[in-house]
């Protein structure tokens, strides 16, 4: 609610102070430079942020549901990502044949322990 008005204020501060200087600075600067040339417009572009979390959460949703895949171009608007590089971290493979290997060769490199004396 208060983030509201905030924003609504904002909004109109901005546009009064955009109106104000097109009316007056504005004219003033380009007759005095550019005298017969047509007036520029001083605008202040007040546009909401999009809530990405709130967006990947429902493309996941999508994707989860119908089975298909987001489009590159989508992903990279959208996120303003560039997925043409490869990644610089690839993701693990988790199970599987390649997964048991893996824990197999960590367990090779790791020095055994010695067991504690037993009595004898």
């Amino acid at each position: 609610m208060h983030l509201d008005v905030r924003s609504d204020l904002l909004k109109a501060d901005a546009g009064l102070v955009c109106e104000s200087s097109n009316r007056t600075v504005v004219r003033w600067l380009t007759d005095w430079n550019f005298p017969g040339a047509a007036y520029p417009r001083v605008r202040r572009e007040m546009t909401d942020e999009p809530d990405l979390l709130a967006l990947a959460q429902r493309d996941k949703l999508v994707v989860e549901l119908s089975g298909r895949r987001l489009t590159e171009e989508y992903v990279e608007s959208t996120y303003n990502v560039d997925l043409s590089d490869e990644p610089a971290h690839p993701m693990p493979q988790q199970g599987g044949a390649d997964g048991e290997e893996a824990d197999e060769a960590e367990a090779e490199d790791k020095p055994q322990g010695t067991a504690p004396n037993s009595p004898s």
